[in-house]
């Protein structure tokens, strides 16, 4: 897998990803609020052809469901 990784700086959004991950992990508070909790920005650019069939790789949309990307 490549691509990029950064801290959110806009607080903003910041704040508005933290309130979707909290939505959707409500039982891990502890990763998600908080003093000194950085919110990351992951953006994957390409996934080689052997990696993209992992289970751990598959890109998830609503509810858990595997989105067909091709």
């Amino acid at each position: 897998m490549n691509g990029t990784c950064s801290v959110v700086e806009d607080v903003v959004l910041a704040d508005r990803y933290r309130q979707a991950h909290l939505k959707n992990n409500p039982d891990y508070p502890q990763f998600i609020v908080g003093q000194h909790i950085a919110i990351l920005a992951v953006c994957v650019t390409s996934v080689d052809e052997q990696s993209q069939h992992r289970p751990e790789c598959q890109m998830k949309g609503e509810k858990g469901k595997v989105k067909n990307e091709s």
